[in-house]
């Protein structure tokens, strides 16, 4: 018999925001809640609501740590303009020191401020990251194991970090000029690669979300194939916001048959976090030789 599973629901009490799912009921943390309210117009699909407030809080981090790349260089420029004109006004003649004065002031100015944007731009990213692992944390409570959330509580167990046994190439025009065999010739001329594909929207934390996309997304800049005439499982990101990249995840997957049917049958793990590392692990499993498992 099929388990049954509580219905979810947003309930307002006295300490806040409680969670209803069956008879459960957990309170949802007031910095988690005060998010909630602000981000979703009209909170009224739990699933849906925690799914989309991961989404935007992750887009918010995103940018919060490029405006902290940016700062660093900036700081970095400035404190050698800093060190600069400090040089210059020991070393000009008193006359000359007024307007390195002012311009030293004026430079020094400029370094507290961005100190003061980069200090305020870390409390923003430690503060979204302690929002996220809110988000995570409630979904991993409930225990679902079917729905929207089943497939987020399965995905976010998974580590993000790309896999030891996992070889990368910057470009798939890379990982196919490293082996002829991986090509073929296409009708109107040009290198393809021989693969058979399994599917584009695989996924993983580290790449997400994708900035074209509303929330919540629920897909992945990645594509999967396998290529029968080497044996070999790999992986390429696409997309606008990072660069190309390809992961060789098996090289040993010389029963075409059996890889057609292991890959067919994850293919509706697709829209789980980190999926492409479900793909991974369970290739590496299913065909590294014994004596290389890491």
């Amino acid at each position: 018999m099929k388990a049954y599973r509580p219905e979810l629901s947003w309930q307002h009490a006295e300490s806040g925001l409680v969670l209803r799912s069956g008879d459960r009921r957990i309170d949802v943390p007031a910095a988690l809640a005060t998010h909630l309210a602000a981000a979703i117009d009209d909170p009224r699909d739990p699933a849906e609501d925690l799914l989309i407030a991961d989404d935007l809080l992750r887009r918010r981090a995103n940018s919060l740590r490029a405006c902290a790349r940016r700062l660093t260089s900036e700081i970095s420029t400035c404190g050698d303009r800093v060190s600069d004109l400090a040089r210059q006004w020991i070393e000009h003649r008193w006359r000359g020191r007024r307007k390195v004065r002012h311009q030293l002031a004026d430079a020094k100015a400029e370094f507290r401020r961005l100190l003061a944007e980069a200090e305020h731009t870390s409390d923003e990213l430690h503060r979204t990251s302690g929002l996220i692992d809110a988000v995570r944390r409630l979904v991993l409570d409930l225990d679902h194991d079917e729905g929207l959330l089943g497939d987020a509580a399965r995905g976010w167990r998974r580590p993000t970090t790309q896999p030891a046994w996992v070889t990368t190439f910057n470009s798939e025009e890379e990982f196919l000029a490293a082996d002829p065999r991986r090509a073929t010739r296409a009708v109107w001329g040009g290198t393809i690669a021989d693969a058979e594909y399994f599917g584009d929207g695989w996924r993983r934390d580290d790449d997400e979300p994708l900035p074209e996309l509303e929330p919540p997304a629920l897909t992945g800049p990645w594509q999967l194939n396998y290529l029968p005439r080497t044996g070999e499982i790999y992986a390429l990101r696409r997309c606008d916001h990072l660069p190309e990249q390809v992961w060789l995840l098996a090289d040993h997957a010389d029963d075409p048959s059996r890889t057609r049917s292991l890959l067919s049958s994850l293919g509706n793990r697709r829209r789980e976090p980190n999926s492409l590392l479900l793909v991974a692990t369970t290739v590496h499993t299913a065909f590294c030789p014994a004596g290389r498992r890491d």
